[in-house]
């Protein structure tokens, strides 16, 4: 088990890892061993007390193995620091809307997450995976007679970094179309 900086790895000791109801724990070299398991299905996890704080999985957790008889097999576990999304809602005027309630969807595909603004019309998700992600508003959810243009936004999370982006909220335009039927 390491954790992969700057494009270096470095070991990671003393993680609680467990497979289904086992129990090991990583070693000098952030090394594992489960043995004399049987054939069959398991999931590997890591027990998140144990683990340095701000830390993710390279790959989503719990991990699905398959143990066939007489085979050894063998993972490796990589660990980024993880990434930290704010959102904010904004006026024309670039000053933040104090409105809570308005949703977001935040997916990478495999994972995704439901948010909503707190009062402030801010969101902030610590601990994602780092990579790309798409982050698109519920335009139901805001205040009746107001629109944002762009409802969709493409994001690349960087590891260890905190990225920002707003969304600019108007009020929706209005037409009035006076319709000349002929009678008074």
């Amino acid at each position: 088990m390491v954790v992969i900086e700057d494009g270096k790895e470095r070991p990671i000791v003393g993680v609680v890892v467990r497979l289904n109801n086992l129990v090991a724990i990583t070693g000098k070299e952030g090394e594992f061993a489960f043995k004399g398991i049987r054939p069959g299905t398991y999931y590997v996890e890591i027990d998140g007390q144990s683990i340095e704080r701000g830390l993710v999985s390279v790959d989503k957790l719990p991990l699905k193995l398959e143990l066939k008889a007489d085979e050894e097999s063998g993972i490796s576990l990589g660990f980024l620091k993880s990434s930290t999304l704010r959102v904010r809602v904004i006026n024309e005027e670039k000053e933040p809307v104090n409105l809570g309630g308005i949703y977001f969807t935040l997916s990478n595909g495999e994972e995704n997450f439901r948010l909503s603004t707190r009062e402030n019309g801010e969101i902030s998700v610590p601990n994602l995976r780092p990579g790309k992600w798409t982050l698109r508003i519920d335009g139901d959810t805001l205040p009746r007679g107001f629109v944002i243009d762009n409802q969709t936004a493409e994001l690349e999370l960087k590891s260890g970094s905190e990225t920002t982006i707003d969304f600019k909220m108007r009020k929706k335009s209005e037409q009035i179309i006076i319709i000349d039927s002929g009678v008074l």
